[in-house]
């Protein structure tokens, strides 16, 4: 993967789950400076600084380290959790995966891979 791609997270339903998997990914050495977090609109009433999503730039092998990260952070939950996935690469086309901490999150992150790598 030569060009820049962008993935984006979001946890359904659940700030404390995208705040650890925040901090999980700030962990992650290669992927530490390109992470960006996105509030959540305020609603009337309500204090801001609640974050609705993480999004990463890729460049060259940043895919597969993602994916290795997000499959690892998956299993180690001990709890049902659902993370959405949108991969948007730099040609405008777009993949969007739903990865759960079952067995089928290792097949969808290949698939992740693969897109990101432009081999479909």
């Amino acid at each position: 993967m030569t060009a820049k791609s962008e993935a984006r997270i979001t946890v359904d339903d659940d700030p404390s789950e995208l705040r650890s998997l925040i901090k999980w990914l700030r962990a992650e050495d290669d992927l530490r400076g390109e992470l960006r977090l996105h509030e959540a609109e305020r609603q009337p009433g309500h204090m801001g600084g609640t974050f609705e999503s993480v999004s990463l730039l890729l460049g060259s092998g940043l895919g597969t380290v993602l994916a290795r990260s997000l499959f690892t952070y998956l299993g180690q939950r001990r709890k049902a959790v659902v993370l959405d996935l949108t991969l948007k690469r730099e040609d405008g086309r777009k993949l969007q995966l739903k990865l759960t901490n079952d067995k089928s999150a290792e097949s969808l992150l290949q698939e992740a891979v693969r897109f990101l790598d432009n081999s479909e």
